[in-house]
């Protein structure tokens, strides 16, 4: 998401509210926290993962960009949202991940090492 952001110069405001998103996810994840039912709350973050994941293969931003790059970056756009959604959501469990998720949102910049290397 971030190197399309970087790539494709899109513009997002960087002061952005806690969660941007649907209010029966956000009831939902909270009643699993306030329950502790951390395995569930886990459960509804990777759906958010999922749907993020989802909206880049339907929509294709990476290729719409070159025949309709204002359509295009709204997508990418909506994915910076997705991301900051899903870094809200996973500071109790990544609180130093979710810092540099939200540097790197901010910044609109890639990091310059992999968040999650890969492990051989």
């Amino acid at each position: 998401v971030m190197k399309m952001v970087e790539t494709n110069d899109v513009a997002y405001p960087t002061d952005l509210p806690n969660f941007l998103g649907d209010p029966v996810v956000v009831e939902s994840i909270n009643k699993h926290f306030a329950d502790f039912e951390l395995s569930r709350a886990m459960d509804d973050i990777w759906a958010l993962i999922a749907e993020a994941n989802q909206k880049i293969q339907n929509e294709k931003p990476f290729s719409l960009i070159k025949t309709s790059p204002e359509t295009a970056k709204e997508i990418i756009k909506s994915l910076v949202y997705d991301l900051h959604n899903i870094a809200f959501f996973l500071s109790p469990f990544l609180p130093e991940t979710v810092e540099k998720i939200n540097s790197i949102i901010n910044t609109r910049r890639m990091p310059k090492a992999p968040l999650f290397p890969r492990i051989d």
